[in-house]
């Protein structure tokens, strides 16, 4: 019999069981496996609720604000004593009232709009979805993306799709702010239109304008240059608010930032070693996605 100091029982025992580990696959982005037709009856599906309750709060919230006043006149004189009660009943009612009806059509709004994006998303979808590998091996080349190779060309179709939406967004939201700027510019007084009404028309021209090259214009350009970096890296998993916010401004505070700031910032990354994106320089590209590609994913970050 062997004995336990024996060289093969010493080997034995100090032999290591290694057990194969299965390595998942890395995620592919979000944008690239969500289905943009479910996704847009979804947020329909929400914008509709938040509708249904910020009703629901209005009316509830404004059935106890009568009950509060309706007491308050019952516990008061009929010689002015109530006064007091009424005052206390709108100063406690009333905020709930603001701040439930506000956040409430605040999340409505927000949910709109992403389902606006989707039903774009979806119209863009069904004009492409019988593309084959050369027609979106053009597409890439004309935009000077390489995908993996290990990945069908198809899979990236919903990708391309959205890519192809919110560039559009962003290019209709411009040309509407272009004619909503050159019609404040070129406004004059007409006919039987007053100087005051000819000068409200122009502030309201360049408000609406200004507005939405700040608030859609750039975040649909932004959208669409994240679309092109995850078709060259379909695990990245950030979206453009991981990477910073938007820094929008009136046309009043963009003007004056510029001239005393000089503060132009449009996009301020989180990581503040790295300098805001000026709207300045957004806009002499005219919001290219893939000018803001290159700025926003710079190789030694991406």
């Amino acid at each position: 019999m062997q004995s336990l100091d024996s060289p093969g029982i010493k080997g034995a025992e100090n032999e290591v069981l290694m057990i194969p580990v299965a390595v998942q696959p890395p995620t592919l982005h979000p944008w690239i496996l969500i289905d943009p037709v479910k996704e847009e009856k979804m947020l329909d599906r929400q914008a509709f609720t938040y509708d249904v309750l910020s009703k629901i709060a209005f009316v509830a919230i404004a059935a106890i604000c009568l009950s509060v006043l309706a007491i308050s006149f019952v516990l008061g004189s009929p010689t002015g004593g109530a006064v007091p009660f009424v005052l206390v009943g709108l100063i406690f009612s009333t905020p709930f009232l603001a701040v439930a009806s506000s956040k409430l059509q605040s999340m409505g709004k927000e949910v709109k709009g992403r389902a606006s994006v989707e039903s774009s998303v979806t119209i863009k979808y069904n004009t492409i979805k019988d593309w084959q590998e050369p027609q979106i091996q053009e597409f890439l080349n004309e935009n000077g993306v390489d995908t993996p190779p290990e990945i069908p060309l198809r899979t990236f179709l919903p990708l391309i799709a959205r890519f192809q939406a919110q560039s559009e967004i962003a290019i209709e939201d411009k040309h509407k702010s272009d004619r909503m700027l050159d019609a404040a510019r070129l406004h004059r007084p007409s006919g039987e239109m007053k100087e005051s009404e000819c000068r409200t028309l122009r502030l309201s021209s360049r408000h609406i304008g200004w507005q939405t090259l700040e608030e859609n214009v750039g975040p649909a350009a932004l959208d669409a240059a994240l679309a092109l970096h995850i078709l060259a890296q379909p695990h990245y998993q950030l979206q453009i608010s991981n990477l910073g916010y938007v820094k929008s401004k009136s046309f009043e505070e963009r003007q004056f930032d510029r001239t005393f700031g000089p503060d132009d910032h449009y996009f301020v990354f989180r990581d503040r070693t790295r300098p805001p994106l000026a709207l300045r320089e957004l806009q002499d590209a005219l919001f290219s996605p893939q000018f803001l590609r290159d700025r926003l994913f710079h190789p030694a970050i991406a």
